[in-house]
């Protein structure tokens, strides 16, 4: 006997991303006065800036370098084009 091929269905779960803005809307406080909603504010500021990982002072001084010699890279190369596209303008036009 020919066995028979159940059809196993794929059911994709969409999963429902909210912004944070929606998730706070969503949590049920009580109406507070706005220096009330202040301290509690900060006091949420201060207990995420714990879980922040600040570099050192030696890798704060490498990025930066890192990023100065970036900008002065990127800053030859426009200007090398700048140059060029003048160059071509000017004899096209002149």
């Amino acid at each position: 006997m020919a066995k028979k091929k159940k059809n196993k269905k794929v059911v994709n779960k969409e999963v429902e991303l909210k912004t944070s803005t929606e998730v706070l809307k969503s949590v049920k406080t009580p109406n507070l006065g706005w220096v009330n909603r202040a301290r509690q504010f900060l006091r949420e500021v201060k207990v995420e800036l714990k879980k922040v990982t600040w570099p050192s002072k030696r890798e704060l001084i490498g990025s930066t370098i890192v990023v100065i010699v970036f900008v002065f890279i990127v800053a030859a190369y426009l200007g090398l084009i700048d140059f060029i596209y003048t160059a071509i303008i000017g004899k096209l036009l002149g």
